[in-house]
């Protein structure tokens, strides 16, 4: 070979043409699909956050409500709940006390 022949394995070939570009297009395609997949996925992913947030605010609140209404029941269920509507709703008075009747 003489030396201003070249061989087609020296000469450095640009990556032109139709193969490349078809290339380049899917490239480009199956990046903008996971781009898509993963924003849908993160839109997803902040519902589920929002709902699990909501889920514990209610949560809270039930707990509230449910030592609220573990006071009363134990109020309830206390003679001096018992003694306070026996003399307001019943008019009993104990045995020991002096009744004192106002007359008009």
């Amino acid at each position: 070979m003489a030396k201003n022949e070249t061989n087609e394995k020296d000469v450095p070939r640009k990556r032109t043409g139709v193969k490349f570009l078809l290339q380049f297009i899917i490239l480009v395609f199956f990046a903008a699909f996971f781009g898509a997949v993963t924003f849908s996925n993160l839109n997803i992913y902040n519902g589920f956050k929002a709902q699990i947030s909501g889920i514990r605010a209610e949560i809270d609140r039930a707990e509230e409500r449910k030592k609220s209404l573990t006071k009363d029941q134990s109020y309830y269920s206390s003679d001096e709940f018992v003694e306070k509507i026996a003399r307001e709703q019943l008019g009993l008075i104990r045995k020991d006390e002096i009744i004192f009747i106002q007359s008009n």
